[in-house]
């Protein structure tokens, strides 16, 4: 898998692209195929070091987009709810579960 990786702060010369292990699923997680990524303004302040990144190497990219491959609930691999998906790391653990939204 590549990755968008931190190593300290400063100007983008302190990303890299490196590739990391491939993720594996634990029980009542997702595991999403990442199409896209968007790096937003926070995530330039961690990289600026205006805000902590609490540990580095940092891998960029919270915001993202892909397909669902993985899941134990059978509502997140349903037919009804292609992708694309969006995951929304800082919400509930059930959010989304019951209905599919683009």
């Amino acid at each position: 898998m590549r990755a968008v990786v931190q190593h300290g702060t400063g100007g983008p010369e302190v990303l890299n692209l490196e590739d990391r292990p491939e993720p594996t699923r634990k029980a009542g997680e997702v595991l999403i195929r990442v199409e896209a990524i968007a790096v937003p303004f926070y995530e330039t302040q961690l990289r600026a070091g205006l805000i902590p990144t609490g540990s580095e190497p940092a891998i960029f990219g919270h915001e993202a987009a892909g397909t669902v491959v993985e899941a134990d609930d059978p509502a997140a691999r349903r037919s009804s709810c292609p992708s694309p998906v969006a995951p929304m790391p800082n919400s509930s653990p059930r959010a989304g579960t019951r209905s599919c939204r683009r």
